[in-house]
């Protein structure tokens, strides 16, 4: 929504597009619009269907400040609101700071979780305190609601979001799990209750895929402030896979407020090496954080320019920002954010750029309680989280979470010993509906009142703030910059102290014309550059009311020293043979005080290879059977320096050629040599070796080819060249079988995953266990790998993807005792699939000795 728009989105089962009937109130059906997006979407749980129709219809020529209601039509006509009243809406104010019109909105985190009173979950669940509260903010008078983060538990699908209609009973199929948490946000006691009120959606751990983007859509409000919102590739940082994610951020105004939106999350499950160091001796729960800052955070991320600039165009004002994970918070498993906090460890980061730049109350979630935090020193932020809208609740300040300086006012609650918990001035919650709430903020020009109120109904901790200003004087300019290298990747400055007619609070220090950081004092250390490189440096005051003074004059030019040191020598490198050809090589990161590009991988004292930055393993192919060899490995930098090779060198031996039972790479022109078969066609368009393969493409059947071997074994090696040409459900890819026929277990692909397109997955059909990896294939002929040994309890197994190790489809497990007696490519497990896949070259063996 924005002054003169809004979009408006609904879905039905009828499939066809809608229409969309608007106007002033009394005149709900005076316009017309027909035109807009449509796409089908699936709200069943993963592996089973159930589709909805849905729509987004923009409205455009409206009246800033101004209420209309709406009615929604199917394609047949059916006006899907049936008895209801015609929700309304009122469009955001006319953008002015110096406004003193009210303006009332609601504030709401980690919300659509079916979780009961007692905090468990069933299909038949239900969560009363999130009715209570969704139905509070619908009567509230707010104008629009922000969210902070993890919007349908407990992973953001659309069977999380759900509809009108499906429950946990009523679903098509699914876990246990999964029928738990359905309709967790669109069931009709939860968001249906709020129909009407506009939602802004910050983005959180739990939903890091295109369900927040399609279901809240924000095009002209992002398009006004030259934000972001869309799926982008994020790049592999910190040892963390490359992958595709919602980046979300951007800004709206009403009157004389402005609201940033940000995207200060990232997805549970890929955060490679990073360690969450900052967080100390909590740093397991961290080491995401870490990889958020890495990848909005620094003053090279994309997100954190436009903040700036968009800050710096838009002073006065009351200003607001929302994003997940919190600055500040009390709890042990989901702590205060140091990567964001204006610490000294962190002297450029989010929250001291909104310091900087007059930003008055931050509101977070991600921690499901709720805390009040109060600045303790200059350059801290007021901060709310905010996260008991619906997700399960947990304690505060207690564990390893004390109750720090800065909370004021904490609310809390443990499941597992029924009673609450508190910090600062709050007394101990009674019951869990006292913990669950929402924000209702109000403000009048200068003044801002913010009101938790909990699922009870009861307000609590209510605080008014006044942020008037009357200093609209800057500081002078800084005079007397000057600067030096101190190494080959850091320059310090200093310059001559400004003045103010109230008072200087800090500097802030521009290279080659972007602001890089600021400091309190006259000086400032600027790290991270390139070796022997020069920059141009100015540096401007500012004052505690967000006025800036001119930049220093003329520039200041300063060249790095060349980089003479090199990287670490990578530690703990071990090697294991994979096949009887084949070795992984691993290691751990090494560091650089400019940063490491690439790793040389020696192979009995000659460069065998070289691997990327962000690698810790290495493949070395083409090896002999039965050989040991010896591996180290070095480090080096841009300049050219090596770091020494590892010490000791790890050996490994390949294992001896092993026996085949079943080899086909489909020469023949058909599949002859398979004992059965189904749905799959020889083709030679697309190979991956000689002049035939297979291809198997349904929407709604089975296509496999499977082999009864002459003998049984123990311990198998099979594999097979696969290449998926479309699909947008998972598929089964290679199976093992006993002698009868019956199924061990199987390796897949999730074509329909939108975090991690195409990743594989591991059955044992032995035992029920399961396994997801978060390899993403990507284009192209891909070499998959399993090995299999039937040992109980002691059985092992490992998939390799093009000759690396898959880690999370390897280990040990219960696989029985039955011995491998048959072979499969392609599905046949269920029907309801839609996919195209290639297969090629496929074998099966006895590994050698």
């Amino acid at each position: 929504m924005s002054q003169t728009g809004v979009a408006i989105t609904w879905a039905t089962v009828q499939q066809g597009h809608g229409s969309l009937a608007w106007g002033p109130p009394g005149g709900c059906s005076q316009n017309v619009v027909t035109a807009g997006t449509f796409s089908q979407v699936n709200v069943a749980p993963t592996g089973y269907t159930l589709n909805v129709y849905q729509d987004t219809m923009v409205i455009t020529g409206l009246a800033p400040g101004s209420t209309y209601c709406y009615r929604v039509y199917a394609a047949d006509g059916t006006d899907l609101l049936g008895t209801d009243p015609s929700p309304s809406f009122t469009t955001l104010d006319p953008v002015d700071p110096s406004s003193t019109t009210a303006l009332t909105f609601a504030v709401i985190g980690d919300l659509g979780d079916n979780t009961d009173a007692t905090g468990t979950s069933s299909p038949t669940s239900f969560n009363t305190s999130q009715a209570a509260i969704d139905a509070a903010i619908a009567s509230s008078g707010a104008r629009f609601v922000l969210g902070a983060g993890d919007i349908g538990y407990s992973d953001g699908s659309q069977s999380n979001y759900g509809d009108l209609w499906e429950t946990g009973v009523n679903a098509p199929g699914g876990t246990s799990s999964q029928l738990s948490q359905i309709s967790n946000v669109f069931g009709p006691a939860y968001w249906g209750q709020i129909r009407g009120v506009p939602m802004f959606a910050a983005d959180g751990n739990h939903g890091q895929n295109n369900n927040i983007l399609r279901n809240w859509p924000e095009a002209g409000t992002v398009t006004a402030s030259n934000g972001s919102y869309a799926m982008t590739l994020y790049p592999a940082i910190d040892g963390a896979t490359a992958g595709t994610y919602p980046s979300n951020w951007y800004a709206f105004s009403s009157g004389n407020v402005r609201v940033y939106v940000l995207d200060a999350s990232w997805v549970d499950g890929n955060v490679g090496s990073g360690n969450g160091g900052l967080c100390g001796s909590n740093a397991s729960a961290c080491a995401a954080f870490q990889l958020d800052h890495d990848q909005h955070w620094t003053l090279q991320s994309a997100e954190y320019q436009w903040l700036q600039a968009d800050l710096a165009s838009h002073p006065g004002g009351v200003k607001f920002a929302v994003f997940h994970y919190p600055l500040r918070s009390d709890n042990s498993t989901q702590p205060g954010d140091p990567y964001l906090q204006n610490i000294p460890a962190n002297p450029n980061s989010l929250e001291a750029l909104l310091s900087q730049y007059g930003v008055d109350i931050v509101f977070n979630g991600h921690a499901h309680l709720y805390q009040r935090n109060a600045p303790s020193g200059p350059g801290q932020v007021i901060s709310y989280v905010t996260g008991g809208g619906g997700g399960r609740l947990e304690p505060v300040g207690t564990g390893s979470a004390t109750c720090s300086p800065t909370d004021a006012y904490a609310l809390g609650w443990s499941y597992s010993s029924n009673k609450g918990s508190a910090c600062g001035g709050a007394p101990v919650p009674t019951s869990a509906a006292a913990v669950f709430h929402y924000l209702k903020v109000t403000v009048r020009g200068t003044q801002v009142t913010v009101t938790p109120i909990n699922a009870l109904g009861q307000a609590f901790d209510a605080q008014t703030y006044d942020f008037a200003s009357g200093d609209t004087t800057p500081p002078t300019t800084p005079t007397g910059l000057g600067g030096q290298s101190l190494s080959d990747t850091a320059i310090q400055l200093g310059w001559t102290a400004s003045t103010d007619a109230v008072g200087v609070t800090g500097y802030t220090i521009y290279r080659d014309g972007v602001a890089v950081g600021t400091s309190p004092t006259t000086s400032f250390t600027d790290s991270g550059l390139a070796p022997a490189t020069s920059y141009s440096y100015t540096v401007d005051a500012f004052d505690a009311a967000g006025n800036h003074s001119a930049q220093s004059s003329p520039p200041v030019g300063v060249v790095t020293l060349p980089d003479g040191s090199p990287p670490s020598v990578p530690s703990g490198v071990s090697a294991t043979a994979l096949t009887s050809t084949s070795v992984n090589v691993s290691w751990q990161p090494a560091t650089d005080d400019v940063g490491v590009a690439g790793y040389t991988i020696y192979r009995d004292g000659a460069q065998a290879g070289i691997a990327g930055p962000g690698d810790t393993s290495f493949v070395d192919p083409g090896l002999s059977p039965s050989t040991t060899y010896s591996f180290t490995v070095d480090a080096f930098d841009a300049a050219g320096n090596h770091s020494d090779q590892s010490s000791p060198p790890a050996p490994a031996t390949t294992p001896g050629l092993g026996t085949v039972l079943f080899a086909d790479g489909f020469e023949s022109g058909g599949l002859s040599a398979w004992t059965s078969k189904s749905g799959l066609v020889p083709e030679q368009l697309t190979v991956h070796s000689g002049s035939w393969a297979v291809e198997g493409s349904t929407t709604n059947g089975l296509t496999y080819a499977k082999k009864t071997l002459g003998t049984t074994a123990a311990t198998v090696h099979a594999s097979v060249w696969y290449q998926v040409v479309s699909g947008s459900t998972t598929a089964n890819l290679l199976w093992l079988r006993d002698s009868a026929g019956t199924a061990l277990g199987y390796v897949w692909t999730d074509l329909a995953n939108a975090t991690y397109p195409g990743r594989l997955g591991l059955r044992d059909m032995v035992t029920g266990g399961a396994f997801t990896s978060t390899v993403i294939p990507g284009p192209g002929w891909h070499h998959l790998e399993w090995d299999l040994t039937i040992a109980g309890t002691n059985s092992t197994f490992q998939v390799l993807l093009d000759g690396a190790l898959v880690g999370q489809l390897s280990g040990t497990t219960d696989w029985g005792t039955t011995a491998v007696g048959g072979f499969q490519i392609g599905d046949s497990n269920q029907s309801g699939h839609t996919y195209d896949i290639l297969f090629d070259d496929a074998e099966i063996d006895i590994p050698g000795s």
